[in-house]
């Protein structure tokens, strides 16, 4: 994550607004890191990872813009086995195999095996997550509990013990600031955390990405992304509000702002 974060009360109280961009639509030139093969489909604007990976596979936003934005769409996996799939954010060219990362990753896995437990977590990544380097440290990629290079943030409200089910198609939204992290599930905060809970004083820029780890034929699809504003509704951002309290006062200022009047409703 590059350190230029700015924190969304900060934009509230000097009266600063961010500045809306067109809905991204086409995410033809993201790029992947790690093993994996994945297939992109120009109609349905969504990505494909085939392959039952021996590593994590990274397929990401080169643009690494991600502060103040959300990601919406669907993950489906239609390939067998139990295993990872999930995002990361605030993720940089190269980090996966990198010494000085510093992401965040939402790991979702279908069924317990080993250290790996099934349903939803959000960790904090400050090391390089490949097979080598993990063994170099003495840990080992399929039990976090020995991998020095994650910490563990958060468990999902809902689904923190209940792994994925093969063909069911689960919608997502992302929402990310220098603030806050929010993920929704079906509609659902299953997650929220302030950058304290990571022992930072504010979330960094880096990119929006996807991740796999031994898991083949799962499908993101119908992915979009634009400002927080317009893609996460007025009951989503209550939630947020309520959720994480020491930015319920940037919340009620956005509103007081206007804001809410803007943004599409979904």
């Amino acid at each position: 994550m590059k350190k230029t974060a700015i924190a969304l009360g900060a934009l509230v109280a000097f009266g600063s607004l961010p500045l809306h961009a067109e809905t991204v639509s086409d995410l033809s030139g993201w790029l992947v890191e790690g093993d994996g093969t994945w297939t992109y489909d120009a109609v349905q604007n969504s990505w494909y990872q085939s392959d039952n990976t021996p590593e994590a596979s990274y397929l990401y936003d080169p643009t690494g813009e991600s502060l103040g934005k959300a990601i919406s769409g669907s993950i489906t996996v239609t390939g067998s086995d139990d295993d990872m799939i999930g995002f990361v954010v605030g993720y940089d060219s190269g980090e996966n195999a990198s010494s000085d990362a510093n992401y965040l990753l939402m790991s979702w896995k279908g069924l317990n095996q080993n250290g790996w437990l099934e349903g939803m977590r959000l960790w904090h990544i400050t090391d390089a997550m490949t097979l080598e380097e993990t063994r170099s440290r003495g840990g080992n990629v399929w039990d976090p509990g020995t991998n020095s290079g994650m910490t563990l943030l958060d468990t999902a409200t809902n689904l923190g013990s209940t792994g994925w089910d093969k063909d069911e198609s689960y919608t997502f939204d992302i929402a990310y600031n220098g603030s806050y992290l929010a993920i929704f599930v079906n509609d659902e905060l299953e997650m929220s955390i302030a950058p304290g809970d990571a022992g930072l004083e504010a979330f960094e820029e880096g990119s929006f990405g996807f991740y796999n780890f031994s898991q083949g034929g799962v499908t993101y699809g119908s992915v979009i992304y634009d400002d927080v504003e317009v893609l996460i509704n007025d009951e989503k951002f209550a939630n947020l509000a309520n959720a994480v309290p020491f930015e319920g006062a940037g919340f009620a200022a956005l509103a007081a702002l206007g804001l809410a009047g803007f943004r599409r409703k979904k």
